[in-house]
């Protein structure tokens, strides 16, 4: 479905290096093997940055990449430890890591498990969907109950 979300922008691509990873996959596992010597923008919602220091090796995401925050309806973003915050997203090219950014503008109040719960329910999730996910998962019959 994450192919099927970013085939219409040339400059997204799906990587399933967490899928052949074996154990446990983590973020900065995954930062360090996509690594190639470019920037590496990892996006993130601010809630998710809520518990920044408890994720493993936290500590050495400033060392392998910028992040960007996506500021979700509820929800600050509050200054990460190693990151400098900067506010002109040119700056991520700039530097090769180590910068916070943080989008102008509030994402949609929408989270994967209120699009599941809203299908599990015979919901209509198409308007918070790209259309060939919505295509994908109503011809699958995905999460309903």
């Amino acid at each position: 479905m994450l192919r099927l979300a970013v085939s219409g922008d040339p400059l997204l691509s799906a990587s399933d290096v967490e899928l052949r990873r074996d154990g446990p996959s983590y973020s900065i596992d995954t930062i360090e093997a996509l690594r190639d010597g470019d920037p590496i923008a990892w996006v993130v919602g601010s809630d998710g940055l809520d518990t920044f220091r408890t994720w493993h090796r936290f500590e050495a995401f400033a060392r392998h990449c910028h992040i960007v925050a996506v500021v979700r309806p509820g929800t600050e973003v509050a200054p990460l430890t190693g990151f400098s915050l900067v506010d002109d997203p040119a700056s991520l090219a700039r530097h090769e890591r180590g910068c916070l950014f943080v989008l102008p503008h509030r994402m949609l109040d929408v989270s994967a498990s209120r699009i599941r719960g809203i299908l599990s329910h015979g919901g209509d999730a198409s308007a918070l969907l790209p259309s060939p996910v919505w295509t994908y998962i109503r011809e699958r019959g995905l999460y309903h109950r």
